[in-house]
């Protein structure tokens, strides 16, 4: 897609239009922008989406329309492409702007408020704001189920988000009913070779391989795969993310061999991409270094998790995927014999998985038994010494 030359040829005629007077013909540029940022979208082009969202909403402003609908569309188109850029604060700026234009122009109890509600906890739960994030999903999930009897697209994003954050909390349980209803949704409201089905699929293959539901797993990441390839080609973001998730299930098969080629291949097209700066390329990496580590290959998983903890520090601070980072970081140091390294780093994934999972979770009853582990460790070297 040659954004420039689309942008340029939009806004001339926007100009054109509102500079004769032709409110309507601006209208329709300002159509074509929004429909321009949702393709983009679609084809996970989000530099480009951004771009297109941004001009829509100038010219929205320009037709005073700014707290139309249109004008929340760019609003929150803008606020999920920069959220999947990993620019989390400036998404939820714009999703509370678009919050507080729909409820002053719909209500405040308008199942519209569902569009600005369910990104605003996608983005909690990328973040690692657990609570932050189910509070404003259910918020959405019931503004969109009183609103209709039916199924729709907004009920599937919800859904979909729902099971996402349950998994992310380690509650299958509950993940699991939200996880197979988001692929049914997906299959009915937009088919079953659609992306949305791709998305749906990954996510419901991620809750089988923690149950060591090896090959029901294996059977969603490479039907998710399928998909996308049919869809996008076989470079694209969606193929990376999957790629990695397919790594990291062949890691815990033990079949390194096919793990280091799909986590090998789905870092290659992160830096084909440009998307080298996002949370799903710190998860290859993550990936990738725990392979390593499986091999004993500490000295050269090191690099690979620094870069990650870098990367999940900037985009995401204290969360999940960073805890998970700096654990594996704690057991290279163990394995170097640098105990005391190793309980420091320790204490912070117990510092956040407390904060996020609670102190009853069995994930934190297991972390701080690996932290008394490595505390002991570290009084016996002492003692040695």
């Amino acid at each position: 897609m040659d954004i420039a030359v689309i942008l340029i040829a939009i806004a001339a005629v926007a100009v054109v239009a509102l500079f004769i007077g032709g409110r309507a013909l601006a209208a329709q540029a300002m159509r074509k922008l929004l429909a321009s940022g949702r393709a983009a979208m679609q084809a996970a082009d989000f530099q480009a989406s951004e771009q297109f969202f941004l001009k829509a909403q100038q010219l929205i402003a320009k037709l005073n329309g700014a707290e139309s609908r249109a004008g929340m569309e760019a609003t929150l188109g803008l606020g999920m492409a920069c959220a999947q850029q990993g620019r989390y604060d400036d998404a939820l700026r714009y999703f509370r702007r678009a919050e507080e234009a729909i409820a002053k122009t719909l209500g405040a109890n308008s199942p519209y408020l569902a569009e600005a509600y369910w990104p605003i906890g996608w983005v909690h739960t990328q973040r690692g704001h657990l609570k932050e994030a189910e509070d404003s999903l259910i918020q959405a999930l019931q503004l969109s189920e009183a609103a209709t009897r039916g199924d729709n697209a907004r009920i599937h994003s919800v859904v979909a988000a729902l099971g996402w954050l349950y998994f992310q909390q380690g509650r299958s349980e509950q993940a699991e009913p939200f996880l197979r209803r988001s692929v049914k949704l997906a299959e009915k409201i937009y088919g079953r070779t659609s992306s949305e089905s791709a998305s749906a699929l990954t996510n419901l293959g991620w809750l089988f391989m923690r149950a060591d539901q090896l090959k029901e797993a294996e059977k969603c990441f490479r039907k998710a795969v399928f998909i996308n390839s049919r869809l996008f080609g076989e470079n694209h973001a969606r193929i990376a993310n999957t790629l990695s998730a397919l790594g990291t299930l062949y890691i815990q098969a033990g079949k390194y061999r096919n793990a280091e080629l799909c986590l090998t291949r789905a870092l290659e097209l992160h830096r084909k991409l440009g998307s080298e700066k996002t949370l799903s390329n710190a998860s290859a990496l993550t990936s990738l270094a725990g392979l390593l580590m499986e091999q004993k290959k500490f000295d050269e998983a090191l690099p690979h998790l620094e870069q990650a903890l870098e990367l999940c520090e900037k985009l995401s601070g204290d969360s999940i995927q960073t805890a998970t980072v700096l654990s594996n970081l704690a057991e290279i140091s163990a394995a170097k014999n640098d105990f005391l390294g190793a309980q420091k780093l320790q204490q912070r994934v117990l510092t956040i998985k407390q904060k996020f999972l609670g102190v009853k979770h069995p994930e934190v009853a297991c972390e701080l038994e690996r932290y008394d582990d490595f505390s002991r460790a570290t009084t016996g070297q002492h003692k040695r010494i």
